[in-house]
């Protein structure tokens, strides 16, 4: 496998999940809308988080901005972990694993953003 293909493939698999659930957040008939009633802060925050996971899928394939897709996308996870783990329930396990995925893939392009260094295609 190139080089290219590592860095390209992850992304890739990354960027459709977030769309997918991203887009599933505005379904008002899906399992989101209680999820986020569980919650208790409302529909916005079920918009916003669906807004946070589109963009961050779609950023993930724009090399030079896929840095930032990788921080919203971990900051979204992050909170999903912290949510499920602060309501003692297993269903953390998914977005902790897809947080791992972000940390693990985004390690690069988000140290190359924050040192100043331009990101290449490869990273």
């Amino acid at each position: 496998m190139t080089p290219a293909m590592l860095t390209w493939l992850p992304r890739i698999g990354l960027a459709i999940v977030f769309l997918v659930a991203g887009a599933a957040k505005f379904n008002e008939q899906g399992m989101y809308v209680r999820i986020f009633d569980q919650i208790g802060v409302g529909d916005w925050f079920r918009y916003f988080t669906g807004v946070i996971e589109l963009g961050g899928g779609v950023l993930l394939l724009v090399p030079r901005l896929a840095a930032i897709g990788f921080i919203l996308t971990g900051c979204a996870m992050a909170g999903a972990v912290a949510f499920w783990l602060l309501h003692g329930n297993p269903a953390a396990v998914l977005p902790g694993v897809l947080l791992l995925l972000v940390v693990g893939f985004g390690w690069r392009p988000v140290r190359s953003l924050l040192s100043g260094v331009a990101p290449t295609e490869r990273q």
